[in-house]
């Protein structure tokens, strides 16, 4: 398992490092960006050693039993290919995982789109800190756009 966190890190870098050579103004969102995914994954811990955590809530515990539960349904009953997916759990101590700010003209049902390497454009763009989307969400109002940010 160290092995693949290594591995993981290694490509990430490369990526983040290729990002940044090709990606001009959008540089310190790409690296936010891949150092709080990064952060994530390596918070991943496996779900049957987060059930045995005294401190979480038996509510908790029921609802990863259940994720559970609906995997192993998926795989042997759905015959879905089984996988490393929804086997781990991170504890976040926030709401939401990211947060998407999407904008508009006004007066118009055009989305205003985000240009991004590999995928292209997309209607809204993703932060995972809350005032990193409030700041982007206020640059777009500037611009007289309608805005809507939301949690994810």
């Amino acid at each position: 398992m160290d092995f693949l966190k290594s591995w993981v890190f290694v490509v990430l870098s490369i990526a983040t490092l290729s990002i940044m050579a090709l990606s001009g103004c959008q540089t310190t969102y790409y690296l936010k960006s891949a150092y709080n995914q990064i952060s994530l994954l390596n918070s991943r811990i496996p779900i049957e050693k987060a059930l045995k955590d005294e401190k979480m809530s038996e509510e908790h515990k029921t609802k990863l039993r259940l994720a559970m539960k609906a995997k192993l349904f998926a795989e042997e009953k759905l015959k879905l290919k089984k996988s490393g997916s929804y086997s781990s759990y991170v504890a976040l101590n926030r709401p939401f995982v990211t947060y998407a700010v999407s904008a508009a003209p006004k007066w118009d049902l055009k989305h205003y789109q985000w240009n991004y390497l590999i995928v292209g454009k997309m209607p809204y763009k993703g932060f995972f800190n809350l005032e990193d989307a409030k700041l982007e969400e206020e640059n777009l109002k500037k611009q007289n756009l309608d805005t809507y940010l939301r949690g994810v």
